[in-house]
């Protein structure tokens, strides 16, 4: 059985950060693009969320890192627009950020968005709010999936936006 490019060991001598060295990085540009399409698996979540955490790791170890993955998506069919928000949905808010209204806008409406990673993402950050304490109750009761299919996600969304028209999101988190 071959071994897969993906897995690498280091030898005990060897330093993680010696991986971005040419040659030696851990998602150097054969791995990483197959690794993209691991975001798009609909069935796995957990296979996402490995596969996100890798990305925001590589992402944070190289300042050119985001402009080659916005690349890498742009050539499996995502507009330059797209790439750059999903590069955009991996890197972490700042926490003031999060206080913004705007924000969570941008969150509810990419629930309904087309492509499963910016829901994904999307959701993780509400999730995340939530546990920050800037969501109200009624937020954390809302079913939904990011794998769901437009239909049954529909009413979720719709449930995100009364939150926001009636001005319950953000919530001032409680200290």
């Amino acid at each position: 059985m071959g071994r897969s490019p993906a897995l690498v060991s280091l030898h005990p001598r060897e330093r993680a950060d010696d991986l971005d060295r040419p040659g030696r990085n851990l998602l150097a540009q054969d791995v990483l693009e197959p690794l993209v399409g691991f975001l798009e698996d609909r069935v796995n979540a957990n296979v996402r969320g490995v596969t996100v955490l890798a990305l925001q790791s590589w992402l944070a170890r190289g300042v050119q890192h985001p402009g080659e993955l916005a690349r890498i998506l742009q050539r499996r069919g995502d507009s330059k627009e797209k790439a750059e928000l999903i590069v955009r949905l991996l890197h972490f808010y700042p926490e003031e950020a999060l206080d913004k209204r705007q924000i969570y806008e941008e969150l509810v409406n990419q629930l309904d968005d087309d492509n499963l990673l910016v829901r994904d993402r999307s959701f993780w950050y509400l999730v995340q709010c939530g546990v920050s304490g800037r969501l109200p109750e009624e937020a954390k009761k809302i079913e939904y999936d990011p794998a769901w299919d437009a239909k049954k996600r529909r009413p979720a969304v719709e449930q995100w936006k009364k939150l926001l028209a009636d001005g319950k999101l953000p919530q001032t988190p409680r200290r």
